[in-house]
């Protein structure tokens, strides 16, 4: 039994990434400057994704440049078979380069170098699988899912320095997956809109000046930055359910959930939680969600036994209609 609408005007918080980095675990130590932009989003991402997909060699066959474009081949093991792709991008000399080689055993990058022998420029294997059209190299799975706020005053980055379960996952992958690599996704989650939906013709629902009061009270009363973040990571934790996280696996959302506070306080029907890799071809997926580019967890935050959820809708005859993908509730 599904209870009813109770106000002519429901809301539902809808937080959703707008920046995004991906590094490997030995850049969280490097030294070097990040451009402008990617500063700003190392400064502001608090949410983090460890995943994981195939590692990448350059082939010990030497890259050829023809015109304007360097073609060359990276070399993958999946499931323990050998997997070779073509790459090609643009490509010229600067300055005093005069030759263009593979880098000595592993292989794990392509460099320039002078008439001396000295390298002047380098790009690495995970970088040049992108230039192939391989979707091995796009697809990440998630295994786990985290968050560093510390009042705004830690980054994803900063956490992830000394980040114990990263070690362990390090190791895990090392041990049991050693054709795979652990890549780090952080995202930044620093705002939130509001949707709403209005039915104005169920006469039994809750309307004018109690309804209007309500809308200024959430308008007047904006969740924090605190909030915001701690949500993501829960509906990010409970979306992709990864395997070494433990909190809000299953749980989330529950009435008695201290980060939902907020969301009950301003009376929320609904929440969701979207990751937007903008420009990429890059895709994310766990052992429990498909593959896919633009990922949404939707979220009922009332007790559908008595009151309609924001993605519950009625087809008229009242009889239920909940979008797919949408998680009730947890008494």
């Amino acid at each position: 039994m599904i209870g009813k609408r109770k106000f002519v005007s429901e809301f539902s918080v809808g937080i959703t990434s707008n920046g995004w980095l991906m590094l490997t675990p030995d850049q969280l130590h490097a030294e070097g400057k990040m451009n402008d932009a990617h500063q700003d989003i190392s400064d502001n991402s608090h949410i983090y994704l460890i995943c994981k997909k195939p590692k990448t060699n350059c082939s010990n066959e030497e890259p050829v440049i023809s015109v304007d474009q360097v073609t060359g081949k990276v070399i993958s093991r999946i499931d323990g078979t050998e997997v070779v792709s073509e790459y090609s991008f643009p490509f010229a000399f600067i300055e005093d380069e005069v030759a263009l080689r593979v880098s000595s055993y592993p292989h794990r990058k392509i460099e320039t170098v002078n008439a001396g022998g000295e390298w002047k420029r380098y790009w690495p294997s995970e970088m040049l699988a992108l230039f192939t059209s391989n979707p091995i190299y796009y697809d990440l799975e998630v295994l786990y899912v985290g968050q560093a706020y510390a009042d705004g005053k830690r980054t994803a980055i900063e956490r992830l320095r000394s980040h114990s379960t990263l070690q362990k996952i390090l190791a895990d992958t090392m041990n049991d997956f050693p054709d795979d690599q652990i890549y780090i996704l952080t995202l930044v989650y620093s705002d939130y809109i509001l949707f709403s939906s209005f039915n104005g013709a169920d006469k039994t629902c809750i309307s004018g000046q109690e309804d209007l009061a309500r809308l200024k009270s959430i308008i007047d009363t904006p969740l924090s930055k605190k909030e915001i973040v701690c949500l993501s990571e829960a509906g990010l934790i409970r979306y992709f359910n990864p395997k070494y996280n433990i909190i809000y696996k299953g749980s989330f959302p529950s009435s008695d959930q201290k980060i939902l506070s907020g969301c009950f306080d301003l009376d929320f029907s609904g929440l969701s939680v979207e990751i937007e890799l903008n420009g990429s071809n890059f895709r994310l997926y766990s052992k429990d969600v498909s593959v896919k580019h633009h990922h949404t967890a939707m979220f009922n935050l009332v007790d559908e036994e008595k009151r309609l959820g924001f993605f519950t809708l009625s087809n008229g005859n009242t009889d239920p209609i909940t979008m797919t993908g949408v998680i009730p509730l947890t008494k």
